[in-house]
């Protein structure tokens, strides 16, 4: 599979997921984007040129932070600001990637050490 196929059903799988959201069915959603991010992962690391390796890059890591893989979202994110040749609107919203998931770390470090502390 080429990586402009593997993104095309990348983002086929990214609206099923918004769509299982809308819906309320989150675990569907999650699985969705789950299948989205290995398939943007993979068009991400098969592909070599800027500006498109960072756009796939951050769109896996995007799916990476829909799909519950924090931790995934966090090394795909940085792989892409680790590259001098990323487009600088690009590396802007890798470090959006980053931010966000490790907020979300954050909140479920301190939900997993005091649950009975929140609501």
């Amino acid at each position: 599979m080429t990586p402009q196929e593997a993104h095309t059903q990348a983002m086929s799988c990214a609206d099923d997921g918004d769509r299982a959201r809308r819906a309320g069915d989150l675990d569907g959603a999650r699985a969705h984007y789950a299948r989205g991010l290995a398939l943007e992962r993979e068009a991400a690391l098969a592909e070599h040129t800027q500006p498109w390796r960072g756009m796939l890059l951050r769109s896996a890591a995007w799916l990476a932070v829909n799909a519950g893989e924090l931790e995934e979202a966090l090394r795909l994110a940085r792989l892409g600001l680790e590259d001098a040749d990323v487009p600088e609107r690009t590396r802007a919203e890798l470090q959006e990637v980053v931010d966000e998931a490790t907020t979300a770390l954050r909140h479920l470090t301190i939900r997993a050490q005091s649950p009975d502390r929140l609501t």
